[in-house]
C-alpha cells in the first residue's frame, strides 16, 4: 500500500544517493582528483553517504517490516549483523535503536538482547 511504497521511496532514495556518490567519486580518481587532501575528503564524504543509506535500510526495512523477522528470522538477523559488522558501530547504534523503538511502542514483550559477530 501507500505505507510500503513511502518505505520503499526513502530507500531508494538512499540507495540513489550512495551510487551518485560513488560514481563521482570513481571520476574523481579517474580524472586524478582524488589525491592528498581531496582523496580524504572524499573517502570521509562516500563513507559517510553509504554509512548512511545502510543505516536507513535497516532503519526502513524495521519499519516495514516490524521487529519480528530482526528477532525471529535467523537469516534475516544475519544479514543485519552482516551490514553492522561492516558498518561499525554506526550500524550496530541502529539496530539497537531500532529495537528499542519496536520494545517502546509495544512490538516486542521483552528487550531483545542483540550480539554482534566479531
Amino acid at each position: 500500500g501507500e505505507l510500503n511504497d513511502l518505505h520503499l521511496g526513502i530507500v531508494a532514495t538512499a540507495l540513489h544517493a550512495s551510487e551518485v556518490t560513488l560514481t563521482a567519486a570513481a571520476r574523481a580518481i579517474d580524472a586524478g582528483r582524488a589525491n592528498g587532501g581531496e582523496g580524504q575528503v572524499l573517502a570521509l564524504k562516500v563513507r559517510n553517504v553509504v554509512a548512511g543509506a545502510v543505516e536507513r535500510v535497516i532503519h526502513q526495512a524495521g519499519h516495514a517490516i516490524g521487529p519480528g523477522p530482526l528477532a525471529f528470522d535467523e537469516d534475516h538477523a544475519r544479514r543485519v549483523n552482516d551490514l553492522t559488522l561492516y558498518y561499525g558501530p554506526r550500524g550496530r547504534e541502529a539496530v539497537h535503536r531500532l529495537l528499542g523503538d519496536a520494545q517502546a511502542a509495544g512490538l516486542l514483550p521483552k528487550p531483545v538482547a542483540v550480539e554482534f559477530a566479531s
